[in-house]
């Protein structure tokens, strides 16, 4: 009952699913902002109804109602249904691509990860390991394109000592494996 009742807001709740499974600050906005006016809304009906007229309360309320309903048509129509266990599923495959790379298989790893990242492009952690791919395998260019939108990110923050350490191993890694000029006579 509790996870479909989450599901079921994230899907009417303007702005909640997109800041919940991206991490997008502007969708953040649009749910606080979407909050205050139900609250309100709440405060203008039930505690002071004398605040503002009654037809205008019913047009706001109905107001209300469309954005729920425009949120969970936007949802549907553009595919952003939640699945019940995305974050299983999710876990799962980032076990299967921590396995691959503790064995050297690098682009099996790989392939995990950037099915991860397909499915929630807000996975830090498969991000990181992919980091971690792209400079074992030597692709030093992938390795700091990836570092810069990890860095991008709303929630790298928490991360930060992991990604600069990982920039740090590709930088080092890239300027050794450049070969040096030969030497002029």
């Amino acid at each position: 009952m509790f996870p479909f009742a989450i599901r079921t807001l994230s899907i009417t709740w303007p702005g909640a699913f997109r800041t919940w499974n991206r991490s997008e600050s502007s969708a953040l906005v649009t749910a606080i902002a979407f909050a205050w006016f139900v609250c309100f809304l709440l405060i203008a009906t039930f505690v002071w109804p004398e605040w503002l007229h009654v037809w205008l309360v019913r047009i706001l309320w109905l107001t209300v109602a469309a954005c729920i309903l425009r949120s969970a048509l936007t949802s549907a129509w553009l595919g952003e249904l939640p699945e019940q266990d995305t974050r299983k599923h999710r876990d799962q495959n980032l076990l299967l691509a921590q396995s691959a790379y503790l064995q050297a298989s690098y682009f099996e790893s790989e392939k995990c990860l950037l099915e991860n990242l397909a499915k929630h492009p807000s996975d830090i952690e498969s991000a990181l390991l992919l980091v971690s791919v792209y400079r074992r395998t030597g692709r030093w260019d992938p390795a700091l394109e990836a570092i810069q939108q990890l860095q991008r990110r709303d929630l790298a923050a928490r991360w930060s000592q992991e990604i600069a350490t990982e920039k740090e191993r590709c930088l080092r890694g890239k300027r050794q494996s450049k070969p040096l000029p030969p030497p002029t006579p």
